[in-house]
């Protein structure tokens, strides 16, 4: 009797831990993302931001795990420049899986949050 055995290859399934993420600035950022491709091996991991390859420097490293299940992209020290659209992409076999996620600014003066209107003084000026 002969028996046959079909594996079925799927594109990578990508997904994020976190819906979004926010920093404040001068501050280290990870952004995770989980790749699932169980029947494949995984060939490549990028990640783009607002759409465009993101170049890697000294201040932006991406460090793909063991197996290419998950892949971080680090920056060292935030900043406003950084805030965006981050899509982390795989591929396999099978073909490609992507994912998006955003990266905000949590407090644009940096530290505790500033209530900019309780230290606001004087008279209303009419008109």
């Amino acid at each position: 009797m002969l028996y046959f055995i079909y594996l079925t290859v799927l594109p990578p399934v990508i997904t994020f831990p976190k819906n979004a993420y926010s920093f404040d600035p001068g501050s280290p950022v990870t952004i995770t993302c989980l790749i699932d491709s169980p029947n494949s091996a995984i060939e490549e991991v990028w990640w783009l931001k607002n759409g465009a390859l993101l170049p890697t420097d000294g201040r932006i490293l991406v460090n793909t795990g063991p197996g290419s299940r998950s892949s971080d992209l680090e920056i060292s020290s935030a900043d406003v420049s950084d805030e965006g659209s981050y899509t982390c992409s795989a591929k396999n076999s099978a073909g490609m899986g992507s994912s998006d996620t955003m990266l905000t600014l949590s407090n644009p003066f940096g530290g505790a949050d500033v209530d900019v209107f309780s230290s606001i003084s004087g008279d209303r000026v009419g008109k």
